[in-house]
């Protein structure tokens, strides 16, 4: 079965973006215990909420869009900031270091793009309601005429 791609809808890709970087997350959080300052509880809720909101987001309903918005932000912020914040105060004679920051300022483009996507998504869903809200309105007045 298949199904015709509905215009400005990207949530397949935020779906593989954020798989991915919940994968990459997950693999590397070990090797990096020691330099990241989280509580490690925070950690694995994050990555369990980058897999929910993989699984749920869809093309029918908008709260999952603004959603996955929501997350993209606040993954950007949070992975910048590290990367920004690594790259400034640590040691980069220390190869954990340097691929430290190549991870999270990789891991803040993943996001940056997943937020570009999220909003051009959420920006194709509401004018397609529009249209949709206009459509009715047009077959109301020909109907009432």
């Amino acid at each position: 079965m298949t199904t015709e791609p509905i215009e400005h809808y990207h949530g397949d890709t935020i779906r593989k973006i954020f798989v991915t970087s919940g994968v990459i997350i997950l693999c590397l959080y070990p090797f990096f215990r020691d330099i990241i300052t989280l509580p490690l509880p925070f950690t694995f809720l994050a990555i369990l909420a980058l897999a929910i909101s993989a699984g749920i987001i869809n093309p029918k309903q908008l709260w999952t869009m603004i959603g996955d918005a929501f997350i993209s932000i606040t993954g950007f912020i949070v992975f910048e900031y590290t990367a920004t914040s690594t790259y400034i105060h640590l040691s980069f004679s220390d190869t954990k270091h340097l691929w430290f920051f190549v991870i999270n300022q990789f891991l803040a483009l993943c996001f940056f793009a997943a937020t570009y996507l999220s909003f051009k998504t959420i920006r194709g869903e509401l004018i397609r309601r529009k249209e949709v809200n206009e459509e009715k309105e047009e077959i109301n007045t020909e109907l009432e005429s």
